[in-house]
């Protein structure tokens, strides 16, 4: 059975507070990816997180400054 090394490489996504892969080189030579399962339920706090700071509804409108009229055209 292979024993892990000390190298130990952790791949991060910024929706995940801790890491969502950890590489691991073996003894052997190889090298072993352990992927967290769980990783779509910290996605979905952030994500809803996220939603609760939007704002809703549209800007306000902003009024002409000048007329229209029969004979003028807007440029």
């Amino acid at each position: 059975m292979a024993k892990p090394l000390l190298d130990v490489v952790c791949i991060t996504e910024p929706y995940c507070d801790y890491p969502v892969a950890v590489r691991l080189t073996m003894d052997d030579g190889t090298v072993q990816t352990y992927n967290l399962e769980n990783k779509t339920d910290y996605m979905f706090e952030k994500v809803m997180e996220s939603l609760s700071r939007m704002k809703i509804g549209y800007p306000p409108q902003r009024k002409r400054r000048y007329r229209v009229g029969k004979h003028d055209t807007v440029r």
